[in-house]
């Protein structure tokens, strides 16, 4: 996280507080130990430079900041996300100018468990692993490599999401992103009750740095890169046939976001759509998108005519030929990738997406958001 000190903080009185030097060499330990990002107008930094009593680390991080923040303030400027701390401030509150930003009273940041690495929540351990993938490609995209991505990940049990986080924003205790799927079928869908709105719900109840983002398409794998899938699919004969099946389908189609909202794990069947709400929103979307598919088959198509399946098939299982329209890549197509992206490079990886794949933007969005919330200094050394 960037942590802003604000200038009021080089009018306190550091020789009669104790608390106050001890919040002050907490929080430039915490760009020490590789956790935080510390910076702040350079007046500030060189006004605390010269006040005695700090650690060893605060000076050092101090010389390095006052050396480097300069080069970077431009960028810092275009954060949506940081903290900004300061001086006789009482409680913990949202900016009255960024919504996204959170001002914390010095004197709580002696707590070094509130200082420590962000969380970076997401709904499994493999889902966490990707999401720093994207952050890593964003920070490579802005070529930031004096800075790291530093979150601790923490699986929130799929559904069970929206309790881990409400924990952890009730605790106070650490700044933390939570990242999940949006769970939609078609664009303009909102379901109230998802994983998503709730977490939406808990930011906006809560008094800490805390934030939600969720995927644009309907879960992680609707985001991954299609450069990623293209290349890891190369030796999966089996996986690679139905990709380019998917991608075939989808340039012959003529609505360009089905990609976004089609399930790519398990696929899409004319029998899932005639089962959803008659009249829905995702059910007459997903009704035109098929019709104007290329290749339906006569069975399928009369099923989406009447709206219910012909055959009165009850076991998704046991559909008849032709009726997966969109065959799902793979259940484990996100494991897959993230074990693929392993054996490369983080500049090595992000080159494969530089010159441009329909999702770099999405996926790059995400990789923002999680960036901000976990970046971090590289780690110093005495």
């Amino acid at each position: 996280m960037y942590l802003f000190l604000h200038d009021n903080l080089s009018e306190c009185d550091f020789s009669s507080n104790v608390k106050a030097i001890g919040a002050i060499d907490t929080i430039f330990s915490s760009a020490f130990d590789g956790c935080h990002i510390v910076g702040g107008d350079i007046g500030t930094l060189r006004a605390l430079k010269e006040v005695p009593g700090f650690s060893r680390r605060t000076y050092d991080v101090l010389k390095k900041a006052i050396n480097w923040f300069p080069q970077h303030s431009n960028f810092l400027n275009t954060f949506s996300h940081g903290v900004i701390i300061e001086n006789g401030l009482k409680d913990v509150t949202r900016s009255d100018i960024f919504f996204n930003w959170w001002r914390i009273p010095l004197e709580i940041c002696g707590d070094i468990k509130v200082l420590g690495q962000s969380l970076l929540l997401a709904e499994n351990m493999i889902d966490c692993d990707m999401y720093v993938h994207a952050a890593e490609h964003y920070r490579m995209e802005r070529r930031l490599n004096s800075l790291c991505v530093q979150p601790i990940p923490r699986g929130g049990g799929g559904s069970a999401i929206k309790v881990e986080f409400a924990a952890i924003a009730s605790s106070k205790k650490n700044f933390c992103i939570c990242v999940t799927d949006s769970d939609v079928f078609s664009p303009r869908e909102n379901i109230e009750s998802n994983n998503s709105n709730l977490c939406e719900r808990i930011v906006k109840s809560t008094s800490w740095p805390v934030f939600h983002v969720s995927t644009e398409g309907r879960e992680l794998e609707n985001e991954i890169p299609h450069s990623f899938i293209s290349q890891y699919v190369v030796t999966e004969k089996e996986v690679k046939d139905r990709w380019s099946k998917i991608l075939s389908i989808s340039a012959n189609s003529k609505d360009t976001n089905v990609l976004k909202y089609a399930d790519l794990k398990e696929g899409v069947s004319v029998w899932w759509i005639v089962n959803r709400n008659k009249g829905s929103y995702d059910f007459n979307y997903w009704k035109n998108a098929l019709l104007e598919m290329p290749l339906l088959e006569d069975q399928p198509k009369l099923c989406l005519q009447e709206n219910k399946c012909a055959l009165n098939i009850e076991d998704k299982d046991k559909l008849c030929p032709g009726c997966t329209v969109l065959p799902g890549i793979s259940r484990k197509i996100a494991d897959n990738i993230n074990q693929w992206l392993k054996k490369f490079n983080v500049r090595e990886a992000f080159q494969i997406i530089e010159n441009g794949d329909p999702n770099k933007d999405c996926w790059l969005s995400i990789g923002k958001t999680v960036f901000e919330y976990c970046c971090a200094s590289d780690k110093m050394r005495v």
